[in-house]
């Protein structure tokens, strides 16, 4: 669905003209870049949430689906967080990601030894 089609499914569906309907979606539009920018989430019912992640330099936008939306679509479920495993990395001691155990940085590490080691 492009812009048009929207403003027409929305001039229909709520009887109401055009302009104010354009008016509207681009007040939403100002309101929703206004609230992301003071690092606020955004959340429209039915739809989801938003909410900008400015660690590095270059922003993301993050979306959570609401549920009534997975419903609809009959979307898979929001995987319940796994817990965290109990054991750390024994040099740096980090938290390894999956199933590891060393973090990738003391992995990395090891494996470059080796090929230094190797080239000897």
């Amino acid at each position: 669905m492009n812009k048009k089609d929207l403003i027409q499914a929305l001039v229909d569906d709520c009887r109401t003209s055009q302009t104010k309907v354009e008016d509207f979606l681009h007040a939403l539009a100002d309101q929703f870049a206004d609230a992301l920018g003071r690092g606020e989430y955004v959340n429209m019912p039915g739809i989801g949430q938003f909410h900008l992640y400015a660690a590095r330099q270059n922003g993301m936008i993050y979306y959570h689906s609401a549920q009534a939306l997975r419903d609809r679509f009959k979307l898979r479920e929001k995987k319940a967080p796994e817990a965290a495993p109990d054991t750390l990395c024994p040099k740096c001691r980090k938290r390894p990601r999956k199933i590891l155990k060393q973090c990738s940085a003391c992995t990395q590490q090891k494996y470059r030894a080796k090929a230094k080691g190797g080239k000897s």
